[in-house]
């Protein structure tokens, strides 16, 4: 298990007195350990921990910002004879430098607060601005890749507990593949990091995916030079071959056309680079490169090790509730 992200900043709890900090933020890292870190891996657990986070100090600051307003109110008046009638361009822009000058005022009186303000409602922008370009990506502009309404997504479920999504061990999905007959085949992969090292620079930390051998087949992609990984590189104790983003094939080789071949270190092991990918494709998520899955599944006890997510393209004559209806 991974603990929970660095000590909170300070300025955290500033916004959430001691009560809701202690509440607030033990919920969040009991819920993070628990279910979130399990069943999403390091990336999108910290994702998850710091968005739940941020949208409980904006919530504080709004509350702060609601109390002081009302302490400073019997300083602010409000020309009544302007209601019930529409205001020129001049007048709506004579009120508005007013109001910034107001706010201007309010900044002053109490910068540390406005600094905290400011700080939780740009986060929330940029947590809620990152959240849609994921959802528009995946949910409304669909998938890149051909016959994408064909791909699926399986996950475990858990009625008793209320849980609609759980990741799948390494036990289920070998089961699930290997008996199944709706999909043309099913892929598994789950994100991690990858030390990059070789004569070629410094060593680098890439956001990997570890995939099993027929994921970019389930997919729909083939490399842009290379070859996919092959049936039976995704087991452990085989020589180990690596797949490159391009960008990482052209900031750190320089779109070297020699690439195929070449021997780097990967998390301490000899890799050999079979293939480049097409540009910007980085599925799953955001991933610079990719590895087998090379898990050993019969030194595992059913159910422990990663938590896996699993995908598969139907058939072209199975329907959607006909798949769901076999793999429940």
């Amino acid at each position: 298990m991974s603990p929970v992200p660095p000590r909170i900043p300070q300025v955290v709890r500033k916004v959430l007195d001691s009560i809701e900090y202690d509440a607030i933020v033990g919920d969040l890292e009991e819920e993070y350990l628990e279910y979130v870190l399990p069943e999403r891996g390091v990336t999108r657990a910290r994702f998850w921990f710091w968005s739940h986070l941020m949208k409980s100090v904006v919530a504080g600051a709004l509350h702060a910002a609601k109390y002081r307003s009302k302490k400073v109110s019997r300083t602010v008046s409000t020309p009544t004879e302007s209601f019930g009638r529409s205001q020129s361009v001049g007048e709506k822009m004579n009120s508005l430098f007013k109001d910034l000058k107001f706010g201007l005022r309010m900044v002053r009186k109490a910068p540390g607060m406005s600094a905290i303000a400011i700080l939780a409602i740009a986060l929330g922008v940029g947590i809620t601005t990152h959240t849609f370009s994921i959802v528009y990506g995946s949910a409304i502009r669909g998938l890149p890749y051909e016959g994408a309404d064909r791909l699926m997504n399986l996950v475990r479920n858990n009625i008793a507990e209320d849980i609609q999504s759980m990741g799948v061990p390494i036990h289920d999905y070998m089961d699930w593949r290997d008996q199944q007959t709706s999909f043309e085949g099913l892929a598994a992969f789950y994100q991690g990091t990858v030390n990059v090292a070789d004569n070629d620079g410094q060593p680098e930390r890439f956001s990997g995916g570890f995939i099993s051998w027929n994921t970019f087949r389930q997919v729909g992609v083939e490399p842009l030079i290379g070859r996919n990984f092959r049936e039976g590189e995704d087991q452990p104790g085989v020589p180990l071959t690596i797949m490159l983003g391009y960008n990482v094939w052209q900031t750190r080789y320089g779109g070297d056309a020699n690439i195929l071949g070449k021997t780097v270190r990967t998390n301490g092991r000899t890799a050999t680079i079979v293939g480049v990918m097409p540009e910007k494709f980085r599925f799953p998520f955001d991933e610079d490169l990719w590895m087998p899955l090379g898990i050993d599944a019969a030194q595992l006890e059913r159910g422990d090790g990663f938590f896996l997510q699993v995908i598969g393209r139907l058939r072209d004559n199975v329907a959607i509730e006909a798949a769901q209806t076999q793999m429940a």
